[in-house]
């Protein structure tokens, strides 16, 4: 074939292979159908939709006006019950011990009367222990202050203590208070941990002895 007449050349040798039964291959016709996506472009041809749809909602969400009756319900919440002021400790004796509680905003402080030492014969033997020392414990109390928080519309006191004696001297040990209003608010119920004794007790205190 030659550069100068190159076009001429390609017709003859087209033609001498035409008349040795070669034939140039026909191109396939293109297919009139849109091309089959593959599944990862079906997903994600899906996501975009549902995408849409969640946006369509958000924003006609946005557009329409409250629902009166979801503005009602939400005022008419039940109010969280007030824990302040005092509150009375019935122990399984069936004896009533005075405690007032504090609150001011999240912050709850605990204190109690004195009680004597021989209510309880934990406390009776460390009287006793201390006697020797020359320290003598004839009453106790409770001194503490931690927080109140709402759980499901009910006040939860979760607090530290310390026990004092009657007269101020102490710590003599430490603790934590766990109370928990009723849905009434006329009752906390919970338990009281003595670090010393490494011991729960039950705690119920009610409003009136």
């Amino acid at each position: 074939m030659r550069t100068e007449d190159w076009s001429t050349d390609l017709d003859k040798l087209v033609v001498d292979l035409r008349a040795h039964g070669i034939a140039p291959l026909k191109a396939p016709e293109p297919d009139p159908r849109p091309p089959r996506r593959t599944l990862a472009q079906r997903v994600q041809r899906g996501l975009t939709w549902v995408g849409g749809i969640v946006v369509a909602l958000v924003v006609l969400g946005l557009l329409l006006p409250e629902d009166e009756d979801t503005d009602a319900a939400s005022a008419v919440q039940a109010p969280v019950a007030d824990i302040s002021g005092i509150w009375w400790s019935i122990d399984g004796a069936n004896r009533p011990l005075r405690v007032q509680l504090a609150v001011n905003g999240s912050a709850v402080q605990l204190q109690t009367d004195a009680f004597p030492v021989d209510w309880y014969p934990a406390w009776q033997g460390y009287a006793q222990s201390v006697l020797a020392q020359g320290l003598v414990v004839k009453d106790v109390r409770y001194v503490g202050q931690g927080m109140l928080t709402d759980v499901m519309g009910l006040p939860r006191i979760e607090l530290p203590y310390q026990a004092y004696t009657g007269d101020g001297r102490g710590p003599l040990t430490t603790g934590s208070v766990v109370l928990q209003a009723r849905a009434d608010g006329k009752e906390l119920t919970g338990e009281l941990w003595s670090n010393g004794e490494q011991a729960a007790t039950p705690l119920r205190l009610v409003r009136s002895p």
